[in-house]
Order: structure tokens, then C-alpha cells, then sequence
């Protein structure tokens, strides 16, 4: 199934699993050196409430730290080594070309803004902002637990800014923290092995994410 072109005006990008293969914070954990078991097991720990947010959001920024790495030079320079999925790169330029792009992840927010300027994206939301110390090393992060709802109100940001209603809007994305904005555009694209709740309230269903040219009718 395609869809006209002319009453689309933007196209939301997802970042993790939709136009990246790998998850962006064990990525980064990886990269930085230090152990993603741990990492996982902390993750584990807050979602089975045996700890609390502020507690694991300590713990993991001090696993980070622990490798002397965790500041913006370090992590730039692991971003720029990220691979994209096959052809995503031209995908996003060719639509770039056609109508305003716009990354809207639940990543943080250097790696938004670093992607966006590799994609020559303008516009980027990320949910979670790192906040750095005057000599650029990581200290806090500010993070959204209810990641959906966050998503819904960068694209709302987004449309007011654009002056277009989110129903022009052609959103691409892969897991649940996407729900809400393929609600709210009516024009949700789920990208590859979508979970139940994601493939409910998507539009188009594409098998990797370069497919969705070929569902934006000329």
C-alpha cells in the first residue's frame, strides 16, 4: 500500500532499530568499555523495581564514568564509527530532498544531534539530555520514563514549529515508544519485527526501513 506524496509534508525518523541496528545505551556502554552484563543488570534491577530511577541512573552514569570516557570528545568520536542499516544514509538524504525530515528519539541527545548532522537532518528531538561539567564530562542525564508520551510531545513541538498538523506527518519507527506519535499522524510506518502493540496502530508495515520509499507514491 503507498500513500500521496502531496499530503505529506514531513517524515519522522526513529533512530534505535529503524535507521540504526543496534540500541543506542548498550552501544554506547560497548564503546566506552565498559560491561554491557552490567549495564543490563542494572536496567533489570529498575524495571523489576528493586531499584529505584534516581538510584540506577547513578549506577550506570558511574559505570560509564568508571572508564575515564564518559565525555563529549569520547563520545562523539564512538558515534562517528556507528553503521547505519544498509542504504539508510541515502534513504534519509533522498527524502530530505522532498519534505522536512526530523528525528524524534528516546536516545540522548549527542547522538541525536551528532546522527543529524552526519543525515544533514535540520530538525532532531531526543528524550533523554545529557547534562555535562565545565570540562565536558558527564555528571547527570535528564531522562523521560514514560518514553511514548515524550515522543508525542516532540512532534506536537515539531508540527507547532513547522506549521503542520501532525496528520501531514509520515511517522517511521520500530518499537512501543513510537505508539503515540503513529497515533497521532495516522500514518505510522512500522519498521521490521514491530511488537504487537506497534503493529496495531501502524498504517504501513516495511521489512527494513529503506522499503519506505517504495510506499511514498510519486
Amino acid at each position: 500500500m503507498s500513500v500521496q506524496s502531496a499530503k505529506i509534508k514531513a517524515i519522522i525518523l526513529d533512530v534505535d532499530g529503524t535507521l540504526c541496528p543496534e540500541v543506542s545505551w548498550t552501544a554506547l556502554t560497548r564503546g566506552l568499555g565498559a560491561s554491557v552484563d552490567e549495564h543490563m543488570t542494572l536496567f533489570e534491577n529498575f524495571k523489576n523495581g528493586l531499584v529505584d530511577y534516581p538510584t540506577a541512573k547513578k549506577q550506570l552514569i558511574q559505570l560509564w564514568r568508571a572508564t575515564g570516557k564518559a565525555n563529549k570528545h569520547s563520545m562523539k568520536h564512538i558515534f562517528s564509527k556507528w553503521e547505519l542499516h544498509p542504504g539508510a544514509q541515502e534513504m534519509v538524504e533522498s527524502l530530505s530532498a522532498r519534505y522536512v525530515t526530523c528525528i524524534i528519539t528516546g536516545s540522548f541527545d549527542i547522538w541525536a544531534q551528532t546522527l543529524a548532522d552526519r543525515l544533514g537532518v535540520d530538525h532532531w528531538y531526543a528524550n533523554t539530555k545529557f547534562i555535562w561539567d565545565d570540562n565536558c564530562e558527564l555528571v547527570d542525564m535528564d531522562y523521560t520514563l514514560d518514553q511514548a508520551e515524550r515522543k508525542l510531545e516532540h512532534l506536537r513541538l515539531f508540527c507547532q514549529k513547522q506549521k503542520v498538523t501532525p496528520e501531514r506527518c509520515l511517522a517511521v519507527g520500530d518499537s512501543g515508544n513510537d505508539v503515540e506519535i503513529f497515533k497521532a499522524t495516522g500514518n505510522g510506518v512500522a519498521v521490521g519485527e514491530a511488537p504487537a502493540e506497534l503493529a496495531e496502530v501502524a498504517a504501513h508495515r516495511v521489512s527494513a526501513v529503506t522499503d519506505l520509499l517504495s510506499i511514498l507514491a510519486a
